[in-house]
């Protein structure tokens, strides 16, 4: 048991040194690191999802879970209105760092690291409703914050052009026209398929890699950066025990890695898009960004024990 753990965990604190490493002594550019992010977002994270979504067996439960998701999503951002006044430094903002989570650059590696890439399409059917929320609300939002115009048109379009988007709906459209077995019958789509596959076995190393390139926690604000990370993951944690017990386990009764999905879908620390978008300034921008660091620490702190705890008990 031991070991297993052992054996799981060691290559993913392992490539994050490397890339704090490869920081540390400035082996590669942070512009290249830019590169990198690229790479994960608009190839390698898309084919993932394709897979994922083509290979799963479709059902009802799908709609369900993208519907208490996205509801998850809208109760936080209102619970960070109802404390904005309490928040100190976090006042004006704390509405955006109190909903979201980053999906694409921390949930992929973490399930994928832990239950295998085969079985990503656990934790990417649970990403269907916050993706939905973030495209359609979380950004509206954040554009009228912004004092900036946000039409139904561009909204539409930036979320049929997402390649995270492309990536789930053509897997899901190839899933139920069945073209996905057709393109797999012949050599043709199989290499395709091998290519996807071949791109797949990218996505854990260059994020780890990524993340451990920008883990470098400043010192300011560091106080109030550690006292909000604990609060959100507190009370993410406890919601999401109480969605697991009431809801997966209890009336929709869905299989045990659905339920590991949603604890690490819920450890994830606030989207890591928000300082590229919220107007706000250099003192803001920089506590923002000091959260995001601190909580991906706790992040991969609360993983490694959640993981460890789900397979002593599995």
């Amino acid at each position: 048991m031991t070991g297993t753990i052992i054996s799981q965990l060691l290559p993913v604190f392992i490539i994050l040194g490397i890339g704090a490493i490869l920081r540390r002594f400035s082996l590669i550019s942070g512009e290249s690191v830019d590169g990198l992010k690229n790479i994960i977002i608009k190839v390698s994270l898309p084919a993932v999802l394709y897979l994922a979504f083509a290979t799963i067996q479709l059902n009802f439960d799908f709609v369900i879970l993208g519907i208490i998701i996205f509801c998850l999503c809208i109760l936080l951002y209102g619970l960070g209105i109802i404390f904005a006044p309490y928040s100190g430094p976090y006042r004006d903002f704390l509405k955006f760092v109190s909903t979201g989570f980053e999906f694409g650059m921390l949930g992929a590696v973490f399930f994928g690291a832990a239950f295998g890439m085969e079985n990503m399409g656990y934790i990417a059917v649970i990403a269907i409703g916050h993706e939905i929320f973030i495209w359609f609300v979380y950004f509206s939002f954040i554009k009228n914050h912004n004092h900036a115009d946000s039409s139904i048109k561009d909204t539409v379009t930036g979320f049929l052009t997402s390649p995270v988007i492309i990536g789930i709906l053509s897997g899901i459209f190839m899933n139920i026209t069945g073209l996905h077995l057709e393109i797999i019958a012949n050599p043709v789509g199989e290499g395709i398929i091998k290519t996807m596959n071949y791109l797949i076995g990218l996505t854990v190393p260059l994020i780890l890699l990524v993340i451990g390139y920008g883990l470098r926690i400043h010192l300011e604000n560091i106080k109030s950066a550690v006292l909000f990370s604990f609060c959100r993951l507190a009370v993410v944690t406890a919601i999401a025990v109480a969605i697991d017990i009431i809801l997966f386990r209890g009336i929709l009764q869905l299989p045990k890695l659905y339920s590991a999905a949603l604890y690490i879908f819920m450890l994830l620390p606030p989207p890591f898009i928000l300082p590229l978008f919220l107007n706000s300034g250099t003192k803001e921008r920089d506590l923002i960004n000091n959260t995001l660091i601190v909580y991906t620490v706790l992040s991969i702190c609360a993983f490694t024990t959640y993981y460890i705890f789900y397979t002593v008990t599995a």
